[in-house]
């Protein structure tokens, strides 16, 4: 089985380049499709991985204003008009991927290359009753000595920033949460199954770099009342 890597970000990580180059190169992955929300902000020059090359995909958001595609080898970018936040590049992102396995990740987390390799045995080893593997905040602090799968009924933290799950299980999030609450809408009312956190795996980057950055504070913290809103109304 194989990967499909769905990021989106506004280009608030510094952490970005490293991050694709490392996807890159792990044969796992098929794919890496990025959603550009800041175009004019973009830190990344994506002919460096392969030449643009013709795409067959035609999208529009869901507001039914068209979406940019570029091809670059195993990674398509998908460029949006305005910001489209995060749930619905995940959405979209798992909607046309390739691969059997989706995972969603945080433009500011870097996980080994053993990580995938080992949630796909995981997950292969689990078909029949796998929901969602996430890592645990532990992760970026290597406060876990040994490396597990530990079965979770409550969300732990940092869950949201790297989810694997299978692509058939997927339920999409409802366009009202755009930020915040999208990994739990998915972990307690969307994808079936046992859901499990993986401790004690590398992962290095930075926690929250869109959050945290000036330049995008004022605004979403604004989205996450509305988030909180329409959360608890499902």
């Amino acid at each position: 089985m194989k990967i499909s890597v769905v990021i989106p970000t506004l280009w608030a990580s510094r952490q970005i380049e490293e991050l694709l180059n490392n996807l890159y190169r792990i044969e796992i992955i098929e794919e890496i499709i990025v959603f550009d929300n800041n175009f004019i902000n973009r830190t990344v020059d994506f002919n460096k991985f392969a030449n643009l090359a013709p795409s067959s995909i035609f999208l529009k958001d869901s507001y039914n204003r068209p979406l940019k595609i570029d091809v670059h080898g195993k990674i398509t970018v998908i460029t949006a008009e305005d910001n489209l936040y995060v749930s619905e590049p995940w959405n979209i992102g798992t909607a046309i991927s390739k691969a059997d396995i989706v995972c969603l990740l945080n433009d500011d987390t870097i996980p080994e290359k053993v990580v995938f390799d080992n949630v796909v045995e995981f997950i292969q080893n689990n078909i029949e009753t796998i929901g969602i593997v996430g890592i645990n905040n532990n992760c970026y602090y290597r406060t876990h000595t040994s490396k597990d799968f530990l079965h979770v009924t409550t969300r732990p933290l940092a869950f949201g920033c790297c989810m694997f799950f299978l692509r058939s299980k997927y339920v999409s999030i409802p366009n009202d949460i755009k930020v915040w609450f999208n990994d739990d809408f998915l972990f307690y009312k969307g994808i079936k199954g046992d859901h499990y956190s993986y401790v004690g795996a590398k992962v290095t980057g930075t926690l929250s770099a869109t959050n945290n950055n000036p330049q995008y504070r004022s605004r979403l913290s604004k989205v996450i009342v509305s988030d909180e809103i329409a959360y608890k109304k499902i």
